[in-house]
């Protein structure tokens, strides 16, 4: 096996010293010291599953965990009801961030301050069409940060199902009772430019899902893509599992090719956690949130589980092939 470029290797020993909490750091070039220590409140629905790569991100800027940073988790787990209580809860412990996994918590969040700034890590709905913001350019006030566009993302799934799938005719969206019109209405419209016929199975917890995957089956479906639905996500063995089992195709996101999807595409999350502590900094120096477009997700990245493709009977085409980042076996 060949050793990485020496500058590759400089980037991975950084990430990983951030990961383990080190009180060692590889900041950016020509780049001042962290102005100050932060406290940074985490809100999400869910436990969170990017933590460490934020800690990564962060300690390229030099900000080290247990030196100059300190982190306040807060999770719903799984319950909106609690959302606006864990808000409250991070404003007045006067934290300097409060960054947010969810539509519903960024909402949250907002309800509780209106001068901490809000950073929106990993929300995947547009911001704009939830209200949140009056425009990504310029969002004002507190809030600002990363948006997945996840509708979108969805719909290019299902296009890329389309292509794996032969003779794909109906297929499912997976999401949750939280799944925002603008995702329907995307995937809807992609299935109907492909002349699919598109099926919407929402979730509510985790006992739901055996049961969508009979009546999946019972339907003929043939392929399912999902929303940013962190239920889906926290259930992404489960899924895999339920599809294999079922023989229905899959598509989801990079990380869960995995768990046993067919396909995974979607954003870099690297580049969501870099984009989030470039916020971070970048307003402790004094920015002000409101001033900080929001941004969104320039590098995609596509994963192909070859032993899932081969229980299905799928062949990827060698066009497909040049496309794909990673393959999982």
């Amino acid at each position: 096996m060949h050793a990485p470029p020496a500058g590759r290797r400089r980037v991975i020993r950084g990430a990983a010293a951030g990961a383990l909490g080190l009180a060692v750091a590889w900041p950016v070039f020509g780049q001042a010291p962290p102005p100050r220590a932060l406290r940074i409140g985490m809100l999400s629905l869910t436990p969170l599953d990017w933590t460490e790569r934020l800690r990564a991100a962060l300690a390229e800027l030099g900000y080290i965990e247990g030196r100059n940073l300190t982190f306040e988790t807060r999770s719903a787990d799984g319950d909106p009801g609690r959302l606006p209580g864990l808000a409250a809860d991070l404003a007045q412990r006067k934290v300097d961030f409060i960054l947010t996994s969810t539509t519903g918590a960024t909402r949250a969040a907002r309800q509780a301050t209106s001068t901490i700034p809000i950073i929106m890590y990993s929300v995947g709905g547009d911001p704009v069409t939830a209200g949140l913001v009056p425009s990504l350019a310029r969002p004002g006030g507190n809030i600002t940060g990363f948006t997945g566009m996840s509708s979108e993302q969805s719909a290019k799934r299902l296009e890329m199902l389309k292509e794996l799938v032969p003779g794909l005719k109906k297929a499912a969206l997976l999401g949750d009772t939280q799944m925002t019109d603008a995702t329907r209405q995307a995937v809807r419209a992609a299935a109907a430019a492909m002349q699919v016929e598109l099926v919407m199975m929402d979730i509510r917890n985790e006992t739901d899902l055996a049961a969508a995957f009979a009546d999946m089956r019972r339907q003929g479906i043939q392929g399912v893509t999902q929303t940013s639905s962190p239920l889906v996500r926290d259930h992404a063995a489960l899924i895999g599992r339920l599809a294999l089992q079922h023989r229905i195709a899959w598509a989801s996101v990079p990380e869960f090719a995995d768990k046993g999807a067919l396909l995974g595409f979607g954003a870099d999350a690297s580049q969501q956690s870099r984009a989030a502590a470039r916020l971070i900094d970048r307003i402790a120096r004094g920015a002000k949130p409101g001033d900080q477009p929001i941004e969104r997700p320039t590098r995609f990245l596509l994963s192909l589980n070859l032993t899932t493709a081969k229980v299905l009977g799928i062949k990827p085409s060698p066009a497909f092939m040049t496309r794909v980042d990673r393959t999982v076996e």
